[in-house]
């Protein structure tokens, strides 16, 4: 009974206070499902979709998961689903606060990582980089920036299952 009671809340909060990333989440969802075949699965209160995209992402209840991804059973499905309870808690600020943050925080970190691959390109130390020299440079950790932090300490909370570490 007390479980039904939490899933109806949860997806009460979802779809009215969390309208807005839901509406989107279920329009990309439809498309992946009708267009493009893509057979979702469902974890906990949440409807699990691969995507062709190599990222991530979670719309309210909707999760997508890219080629990073080892499907549903990943770590980093504790992380998106800590991103749907960020969702109903935010609810229409969601978007704004973690939505667009992320996204941009995902396509810094992933350029420059992918800048640090490159062949030919200088080493991270010394002036190649514009740091002072004799300064030692710390790589940022993906789940550094507070959007990230808090969906991996979230999605823990709530499964009780560990999120991936970056």
């Amino acid at each position: 009974m007390i479980r039904c009671l939490k899933s109806s809340i949860w997806f009460l909060l979802q779809f009215t206070w969390g309208i807005v990333q839901n509406a989107a989440g279920l329009l990309i969802f439809l498309f992946l499902v009708v267009f493009e075949r893509r057979r979702p699965s469902i974890f906990r209160l949440s409807v699990v979709t691969p995507w062709r995209f190599e990222g991530c992402m979670s719309l309210g209840v909707f999760i997508f998961l890219g080629s990073c991804a080892d499907g549903p059973d990943d770590p980093l499905v504790i992380h998106e689903y800590g991103h749907s309870v960020q969702s109903v808690l935010l609810g229409p600020l969601y978007l704004p606060l973690i939505g667009l943050s992320s996204l941009i925080w995902a396509g810094v970190f992933r350029s420059r990582r992918r800048r640090r691959r490159k062949p030919g390109r200088p080493q991270e130390k010394g002036r190649a980089t514009g740091q002072r020299p004799g300064t030692k440079r710390r790589r940022k950790n993906y789940t550094e920036f507070y959007t990230e932090k808090w969906a991996n300490r979230l999605g823990r909370k709530v499964t009780g299952r560990r999120p991936p570490e970056w």
